[in-house]
């Protein structure tokens, strides 16, 4: 009884065996920016969110040239050539 009082206080938790019979509703939800929380027992076991958001917050924050630019010890200097040896045998 709790957890359906949980749901109808807010749109965007779901208890699973819901959120597998609404799935399209859920996404839907999801899609329009308000992620949606899967509970399983009380518990929140999952979340769905749209693709914007999971591409936001999973972003870099800087690309990885401003990263180096960026680092502790610009007097470091990085030899990134690559090594022109043969490469090595293997017993087959």
């Amino acid at each position: 009884m709790h957890k359906r009082l949980v749901q109808s206080k807010s749109k965007n938790v779901w208890q699973m065996q819901e959120a597998k019979a609404k799935l399209s509703e859920v996404i839907q939800a999801a899609g329009k920016g308000k992620y949606q929380i899967i509970t399983k027992n009380g518990e929140p076991i999952a979340i769905i969110l749209s693709k914007k958001e999971f591409d936001k917050i999973t972003r870099p924050q800087t690309s990885l040239i401003d990263f180096f630019k960026a680092a502790p010890c610009p007097e470091v200097v990085l030899d990134i050539e690559r090594a022109k040896d043969a490469p090595r045998g293997v017993d087959l």
